[in-house]
């Protein structure tokens, strides 16, 4: 029986991780049933207050409700977490007892985090940082299948596990008669995992065979195998050149190679620490500089070699700390804007929302928040293709940017739905900056693929709160309470006939 005839030696995802990883593939599935879902499993629940309350997220309040954990991280990244928690639940111990399973997840883990740097760092790269993480946490999951198989061959694999890139994947094929990308397609459709996780999985070893659209991806996945290298490979000297090759490909990363050695060790911490793994400790910038330096040259370096080098190194990080802080200011805005609209994205806007209930219940007068969802849409997508629907969400986004006051917000918070803010605004003037919302979209006119034109048209729901309120409240829940309010208005703009305006006559409740 040849490998790729029978993954039965793989188990399958847990139920409870199983449903949530479904159910979150849904763009539209609400926060209820994930909240269900998430609450089958106590120590996964557990696992995603963790996560999102870790560095990776940035939050700046403590996250004490899995709901709210939910609603910040939004229903991809919950389907990434539950992925990374599904994979460590089907590699145990037990099944390839002499397997070096410490080494396997900080390497894994390594590689995860390099991924996630170079996606958010490098401009040309559309692909998810989140999802970069968790396609290279994957991607050697063939490893385990095949040892699984064959596991009186796990000590000679653990002997060569510290390879660099390249002649690992040749020894692992010497070994085990294949090669563990070679099974990222059955593995990637036994777990129905999406293709902007499964492509980079089957092609980071060979990013040229990947298909066009999803090419940039694999090739983030194969950079970061050469950059995670620098961390634990033997021949620092060799791990160097290979890492300078393959981001030298890449003329739009906002990061030096030295810049992304300094901080990946304590992104790789971080992500073990959400993750609930315990890992060595991280050599630092000025130990690999040191090792592979030390390679380069042919004589052993002196004492007083090493400790001027050593010196520079200090000097050098000094240097990249000031550029890393005004770096990840930079970072810290991009982590707020959707890439492909460049309007606020959903932790942005929640952020806004924040601060304006908590105004508002000091100084009193009222707010609206409005949501709008363009009429069709999915139509548009399927019948024109992804790309002309990404026009599409372009050119609506600069419409709704231009139709509002540089006081107001419009935030792209899902597929076709957008959100606004219009802070010191009654009902009346709501219902006023709907209408230009509505009415904005009637010069956006595009030539479809087929040549005919086509005009998008939005329904609008516009709910309201109003202030001063001195007793305890929760400003998630009033934010959840407005959205929930605005969006059942605009499906009663959509149930009129579209391209309508509704609001909710009631007040949103501050309890």
């Amino acid at each position: 029986m040849t490998a790729t005839e029978d993954l039965a030696d793989l188990p399958s995802p847990p139920r409870a991780l199983a449903a949530v990883i479904r159910a979150a593939r849904d763009s539209e599935v609400s926060i209820e049933t994930l909240g269900k879902l998430v609450g089958a499993d106590p120590s996964f629940a557990i696992r995603v207050l963790k996560v999102a309350n870790s560095p990776i997220y940035g939050q700046h309040s403590r996250i004490s409700s899995v709901r709210r954990a939910i609603s910040v991280l939004g229903a991809r990244s919950l389907r990434n977490i539950a992925l990374c928690a599904a994979t460590r639940a089907c590699v145990s111990r037990e099944r390839v007892a002499d397997f070096d399973l410490a080494k396997f997840w900080q390497q894994s883990i390594q590689r995860a985090a390099a991924a996630r740097l170079i996606a958010a760092h490098d401009a040309d790269v559309q692909f998810d940082p989140s999802e970069a993480f968790t396609a290279s946490l994957l991607q050697d999951l063939g490893v385990v299948a095949l040892l699984m198989r064959r596991p009186e061959l796990t000590r000679d694999w653990n002997a060569f596990a510290t390879l660099d890139p390249i002649p690992r994947r040749a020894k692992e094929l010497a070994l085990l008669g294949q090669t563990h990308d070679e099974l990222a397609s059955e593995l990637s459709e036994a777990w129905e995992l999406p293709r902007e996780i499964s492509v980079p999985m089957r092609f980071h070893h060979e990013p040229s065979r990947a298909p066009q659209k999803e090419r940039a991806r694999a090739e983030v996945a194969h950079d970061a195998e050469f950059l995670s290298a620098m961390l634990n490979s033997t021949d620092k000297k060799q791990a160097l050149s290979n890492a300078r090759t393959a981001l030298g490909r890449r003329t739009n990363l906002e990061l030096s190679l030295e810049e992304l050695l300094a901080q990946l060790p304590d992104d790789v911490h971080d992500a073990a620490h959400a993750l609930g793994l315990e890992i060595e400790a991280q050599p630092s910038l000025e130990e690999i500089l040191v090792d592979a330096n030390r390679g380069l040259s042919e004589l052993n370096l002196s004492y007083e070699e090493v400790l001027h080098r050593l010196e520079q190194a200090l000097e050098e990080k000094e240097q990249l700390a000031r550029e890393l802080q005004a770096r990840n200011r930079a970072l810290e805005q991009l982590s707020l804007t959707d890439t492909l609209t460049n309007l606020p994205n959903r932790r942005a806007f929640w952020g806004r929302g924040v601060y304006e209930i908590n105004r508002i219940a000091r100084n009193g007068e009222a707010m609206c928040v409005a949501m709008a969802d363009l009429d069709r849409f999915k139509s548009v997508n399927d019948t024109h293709g992804h790309d002309f629907g990404d026009r599409v969400l372009e050119a609506v986004s600069q419409a709704f940017a231009n139709a509002i006051r540089a006081s107001d917000m419009v935030a792209r918070i899902g597929g076709e739905e957008f959100a606004f803010i219009f802070p010191g605004t009654d009902l009346d003037g709501g219902l006023i900056a709907a209408r230009k919302i509505n009415a904005s979209l009637r010069s956006v006119c595009l030539s479809t693929p087929a040549g005919p034109l086509y005009t998008p048209t939005v329904s609008v729901g516009v709910a309201r709160l109003v202030g001063v309120y001195t007793s305890q409240f929760n400003p998630d829940d009033i934010i959840l309470g407005l959205l929930k309010s605005a969006d059942g208005a605009l499906y009663a703009a959509k149930d009129a006939g579209r391209n309508k305006v509704a609001h909710d006559p009631d007040l949103v409740s501050w309890s």
